[in-house]
């Protein structure tokens, strides 16, 4: 056998990074047991690949140096955490997914082609989802058990909805850069799953991830009568959608009658909890807009000022990200997640090709812009999705600029 054929044959082999990497991709959308089983080999394998690649290099990744300054200013945090150390270490552990982005850096900077095993992983995960969650509206069953509607698979609506609403994005953008059969097969996996996100998935996180997907790219890339053409197709189609009896319709109603009966007093709503959760966190920061209350602190912090002990008034945390950022661990921790931001922004635009860049800007927006009403990178699968993009990002950039290590 030559050595041309035994090369091949090792790239098309995931190895051992590559299947772990592989599985823990697939889990993330779809087993929270399965992903947190898979974390002691996930953090053994980067610390390992850390080793050989060089902690200073490894460091020299922005995306990585603003990961680990976020977490250590967290770590910090624990010292004045308004909850104590028992509450700061509880709250540390729900943002460990930071430490994933440089083991899993780590891995990726020496085993380049690992990428391509997560990213079909992951779009693994998204195509079962996808129909799972098509054979649950139909059967008028929720897969998930704890707390789901008709139409969720794995995850709860809100997260279902985000996933597939950037996962359409993906498809419809690989779309327009293939020819062929490829061409129609990917714009109607991309149809299918934005009909899914407005029509299927009781989800408004949804339909504001879809959204600023739209407004991103009238802005970014679209010029004159093209921009012209998608302004009036998408206000045609959300008339279509606000004038007849749809699941959309129904959710965008719901949302105003809330925020109609939070503005006349009642507060117990599904918006009014958010509008009632926003306005106290405001108020929260405002008391510590230096150094916040600290890691674990929101809640004893939020609790103590509202007086709401127990029940739907008394928040665990602000239903959006930059309000939790902010109100835990004030503006020094704003200004390294929006370093960490940047830093990710700045990889996703020095990608390769205009495809990959695209594609990974548009993922971008869209947990841009969840996050206003989403603590994304507190929640379990968001936050690790954030981690497994990220390190995506490192990979990509570097490998683009660099030769690959053999």
């Amino acid at each position: 056998m030559s050595v041309t054929t035994t090369t091949r044959q090792a790239s098309r082999w995931p190895g051992l990074d590559g299947s772990v990497l592989l599985l823990f991709a697939f889990a993330i959308p779809i087993s929270t047991a399965l992903v947190n089983l898979l974390w002691p080999l996930v953090l053994l394998l980067g610390l390992y690949r850390a080793q050989q690649y060089g902690w200073r290099k490894l460091l020299m990744q922005p995306v990585v140096l603003a990961s680990c300054a976020l977490f250590g200013w967290m770590l910090v945090g624990i010292g004045y955490s308004a909850g104590g150390w028992h509450e700061g270490l509880q709250g540390l552990a729900t943002y460990k997914k930071l430490l994933l982005i440089p083991m899993l850096s780590a891995i990726l900077l020496q085993r380049p082609r690992v990428a391509t095993w997560i990213l079909w992983g992951f779009a693994g995960a998204m195509m079962l989802t996808l129909w799972m969650s098509f054979a649950s509206w139909q059967l008028g069953y929720s897969f998930n058990r704890v707390g789901g509607y008709p139409g969720t698979a794995f995850k709860f609506h809100i997260t279902q909805s985000l996933l597939l609403a950037a996962t359409a994005w993906c498809c419809w953008r690989w779309s327009q850069a293939v020819a062929g059969y490829a061409r129609w097969l990917m714009g109607a996996l991309a149809l299918l799953i934005v009909i899914n996100v407005l029509l299927i998935v009781p989800g408004r996180t949804g339909y504001l991830a879809l959204a600023a997907l739209v407004a991103w790219w009238a802005v970014y890339r679209l010029r004159g009568w093209q921009l012209a053409v998608t302004l009036v197709a998408s206000l045609l189609m959300l008339a279509a959608l606000l004038l007849t009896q749809n699941p959309f319709s129904q959710r965008i109603h719901e949302g105003m009658a809330d925020v109609q009966h939070y503005q006349a007093g009642q507060v117990e709503t599904s918006l009014g909890l958010r509008l009632d959760f926003y306005r106290h966190s405001l108020l929260l920061i405002a008391e510590q807009p230096i150094l916040g209350v600290g890691t674990g602190g929101f809640t004893p912090a939020y609790r103590q000022l509202t007086g709401f002990t127990e029940g739907l008034r008394a928040a665990d945390n602000p239903h959006s990200e930059y309000l939790m950022i902010a109100a835990q661990h004030g503006l020094p921790g704003v200004l390294l997640a929006g370093w960490l931001a940047w830093a990710m922004i700045q990889a996703a635009r020095q990608l390769p090709t205009t495809l990959q860049r695209e594609m990974a800007l548009g993922c971008l927006v869209v947990l841009a812009a969840c996050s206003l009403f989403n603590s994304l990178l507190k929640d379990f699968t968001e936050g690790h999705v954030i981690a497994l993009l990220a390190a995506l990002l490192v990979c990509c950039r570097q490998t683009s600029s660099t030769p690959a290590s053999p």
